[in-house]
């Protein structure tokens, strides 16, 4: 009972107050980035690798990413999975923020679900699975977004030749379920 309270407790404080910045990068440039990091296409035989420092609930999400067509990309060190990221293909809508729905066309990629397991942080395997990703997808727009108080990310997007998009940084404000979005033009 007390995981459920958790749960709605995190839902509603998540609808009754939110103040937060999305930035939106594209990719700009191919910077090679390596690692010690295997990286290895999330499959369905592979998927429960993730449990390593993911829940079993994101197991079905995983296997409906990859019914869908998403791609998945997992990094292993020493023959464990310490990190995951997905692909959405356009066309489609995505989300960069849960409030804030984005139309793909059919040349541009998301970058989504992305996270390192703790004690492979700092590693530089984030940087190069994006690395990774641009170089799968070079004949496409490829798009990631971040919220601005998450540093080591931008760092890690950064150094994988990606730049924010002027005018793409948008403020989402909610007060009592009530949504505010101002884009802002970035600095």
């Amino acid at each position: 009972m007390s995981n459920f309270l958790g749960k709605l407790y995190r839902f509603l404080q998540n609808r009754i107050f939110v103040n937060e910045t999305i930035l939106l990068f594209q990719h700009n440039r191919f910077i090679k980035n390596s690692s010690q990091a295997q990286i290895i296409y999330a499959t369905h035989e592979n998927i429960s690798d993730v449990l390593n420092f993911n829940k079993p609930h994101y197991i079905p999400v995983f296997h409906k990413f990859l019914k869908i067509g998403d791609k998945g990309y997992f990094a292993y060190l020493k023959d464990k999975c310490v990190h995951r990221t997905w692909v959405k293909l356009g066309p489609q809508t995505v989300y960069p923020h849960w409030a804030i729905p984005m139309r793909l066309n059919g040349n541009e990629v998301f970058i989504h679900y992305c996270e390192t397991a703790h004690e492979a942080r700092g590693k530089k395997i984030y940087p190069t699975v994006l690395s990774k990703i641009s170089q799968d997808f070079k004949d496409k727009t490829i798009l990631i977004s971040v919220n601005i108080k998450n540093k080591a990310s931008i760092r890690g997007i950064e150094k994988a030749g990606f730049l924010e998009r002027k005018k793409e940084r948008k403020k989402i404000i909610i007060i009592l379920g009530v949504k505010i979005i101002k884009r802002s033009i970035s600095s």
